[in-house]
């Protein structure tokens, strides 16, 4: 349990955010593409509000350009939720279930647009988009 829970709760502390994140969070719409520099924090911006999501129950969907980027945002998402009772991560599948019926699952798009055919998420996140050529027609 973390420092300042009560048992029965769990609380997940997500990293504070900076002025350009804010400024996502402030302009944020159903659809939004936030096309910025290197070290904007824009894939750990993702990573908080997929997180969000997920603990309010929602089914997100993270799409990356490779499976390497993937990974990344992967692996920062599951040691954000750190030891939640409950949660059940597949690092093969790339899939996080949260005790709240929330789910993250990740894709790689190096096999096409489509790989995530048939699924239906509340929330989907392309990361580096502009990296995918299939996306810039």
């Amino acid at each position: 349990m973390k420092q300042g829970a009560t048992p029965g709760r769990v609380v997940v502390r997500l990293r504070d955010l900076h002025p350009g994140q804010l400024r996502m969070q402030a302009e944020a719409r159903r659809f939004n593409v936030a096309m910025c520099g290197r070290r904007t924090g824009k894939t750990a911006y993702g990573a908080d509000v997929a997180i969000n999501a997920a603990l309010a129950g929602k089914s997100v969907g993270w799409f990356a350009p490779t499976y390497k980027l993937l990974d990344e945002a992967w692996r920062e998402m599951r040691a954000t939720l750190g030891d939640i009772p409950g949660l059940r991560a597949n690092a093969q599948q790339m899939r996080l279930e949260l005790p709240t019926g929330g789910v993250i699952e990740g894709w790689s798009l190096e096999g096409g647009e489509d790989v995530a055919r048939g699924r239906k998420y509340h929330l989907v996140i392309v990361d580096e988009a502009g990296l995918v050529p299939t996306l810039l027609r």
